[in-house]
């Protein structure tokens, strides 16, 4: 029993590793395909999003 448990986490261990790998390489390809100015905006926005700042008034928004 004690094998099979081993065996069944080894391999949710591989499928989750792997799964991340994916993902990885999807934001990769897809930072890859987005051109600089759409990027530089989507960046700005996450910018103001964490910082409560949407308006340049300190902060990182700005």
């Amino acid at each position: 029993m004690s094998d099979l448990l081993i065996l069944v986490s080894v391999v949710f261990t591989s499928l989750a590793i792997l799964a991340g790998g994916a993902f990885f390489l999807l934001g990769l390809i897809l930072l890859a395909t987005t051109s600089p100015a759409k990027l530089h905006a989507a960046f700005q926005r996450f910018l103001c999003r964490i910082s409560f700042d949407c308006f340049g008034r300190g902060g990182f928004g700005g």
